[in-house]
């Protein structure tokens, strides 16, 4: 799988990652369950597959959680606490 970042208008940067394919056999009835599974999770069969065999470990961040970091990295929507007791009472909202 290739990363492609653009630099300027003519210059690009293309990152080589390692990837493995992976082949597994299934029944055609097994592959439709799959594939159906996987767009009912809003999912592709490859997201699908590795969040129900690696779990939390192969998730992404979604919209919300990238917002939020890129808040952070704004200083925008953060709140300021003058004690740990406040951030703790603040947190439980």
């Amino acid at each position: 799988m290739c990363k492609l970042t653009i630099l300027s208008k003519l210059k690009l940067q293309i990152t080589l990652q390692n990837m493995t394919r992976v082949t597994i056999e299934v029944t055609e009835a097994e592959r439709q369950q799959i594939k159906v599974l996987a767009t009912i999770n809003n999912l592709s069969v490859k997201d699908f597959i590795l969040q129900k065999t690696l779990g939390e470990a192969s998730k992404k961040p979604n919209k919300k959680t990238l917002k939020a970091f890129s808040d952070v990295e704004n200083n925008k929507s953060l709140t300021k606490h003058s004690n740990f007791q406040k951030f703790l009472k603040d947190v439980k909202k």
